[in-house]
């Protein structure tokens, strides 16, 4: 056996020392592992009343509210923060410009209490709007938007971080270019396609985000031109146009229902020359039907998946079949009612 080598020098043992220092400070940074270092952030603050700062902007308390409530310290901080994500969209831009009209909220139930906790709401919810551009967005949407006047089914299934159903549109309730057509809660997390006020078919969120990557999902740029104005206003022939392009869908079935009865109700009606008054009154008739046909697509699609439900049922549990029957009578039910609703707006159409 060789002998050992001298003890080495304090020279040289001082060199290697400072090599592996090296080699643990030149580690390569970024803003995720920053925010999740505890020697970089600073901790949460333990309750809902007090500011945090997380690698570098102040972070404003958050609160959960069903009630609206004046613009606040996060409407401030939405509204003004230099967001590295979302900065260059069109949609972002236009909504920074926008006045802001409510307090950004979060909702009150149990999964997202679970999510963002008192003691990490703050911290929570900053990060996870930075993860996307849409997310963002979202969040102006909601503090820039109207409410909706009846709030979507995936709002009242709970889905999304806010607290209410808001939308972005113009004053006579048409769709702004590049802006999202779905509500704010949907455009969270790019998930647009399964909200009410987004007439295309409902796509999964793996596909909407391989969708994204063309150019972006849920905006006004990347779909088909939205349906025209309910009353066609030109002189020359004063016809109420078609709902054709809110009750077509590829993705949804086409049977003998109350949807199709619509379309084919509208296209029968003329309004020939009427004044601006008589106008304007069957421009507000034409809007409630609009809104209408879009709660029967509604209810239309959760009959497509209930049909399908039940042509697995070989696949499903016994106990689920009652369930599923339960649902198809409650569905049925519902649009009975729509197409009651119908029956009455048409008449106002009608003896106006």
């Amino acid at each position: 056996m060789a002998p050992r080598t001298a003890r080495k020098t304090g020279s040289t043992r001082n060199k290697r020392a400072n090599k592996r220092t090296n080699k643990r400070t030149n580690k390569r940074t970024n803003k995720r592992t920053i925010l999740n270092n505890p020697r970089t952030a600073t901790a949460p603050a333990t309750t809902n009343n007090t500011s945090t700062t997380v690698a570098g902007p102040t972070i404003p308390p958050i609160a959960s509210n069903t009630e609206e409530q004046e613009p606040g310290a996060w409407a401030e901080f939405v509204s003004t923060y230099s967001w590295g994500r979302g900065k260059k969209s069109a949609a972002f831009q236009a909504l920074r410009a926008m006045p802001s009209r409510r307090e950004l909220l979060v909702r009150s139930v149990p999964h997202w209490d679970a999510k963002l906790g008192p003691a990490q709401s703050m911290r929570a919810l900053y990060n996870r709007i930075i993860t996307m551009a849409q997310n963002v967005e979202s969040a102006l949407m909601q503090i820039k938007g109207e409410l909706a006047h009846n709030r979507c089914c995936s709002c009242q299934r709970d889905n999304g971080p806010w607290s209410r159903c808001v939308i972005v549109r113009n004053h006579d309730g048409s769709p702004i270019p590049d802006m999202p057509l779905a509500c704010a809660n949907c455009h969270w997390n790019r998930e647009d396609t399964r909200c009410d006020y987004d007439p295309r078919p409902h796509v999964s969120r793996a596909q909407a985000w391989n969708r994204s990557s063309h150019g972006g999902v849920g905006q006004a740029t990347t779909v088909p031109p939205a349906a025209p104005s309910p009353v066609d206003t030109r002189a020359s022939s004063g016809v109420i146009s078609s709902a054709d392009a809110l009750l077509d869908s590829p993705a949804r079935p086409s049977p003998e229902s109350a949807a199709e009865w619509v379309t084919e109700s509208i296209d029968t009606l003329q309004l020939g020359q009427q004044d601006g008054e008589a106008l304007h009154h069957y421009r507000l008739v034409m809007e409630d039907l609009k809104r209408v046909a879009l709660e029967v697509l509604a209810a239309r699609e959760e009959a497509w998946k209930v049909e399908q439900d039940m042509k697995n049922a070989e696949m499903l549990e016994p106990s689920l079949l009652g369930e599923v029957s339960a649902m198809q009578e409650e569905l049925a039910s519902a649009e009975t009612q729509v197409l009651e609703k119908i029956n009455e707006l048409l008449a106002r159409v009608l003896a106006a």
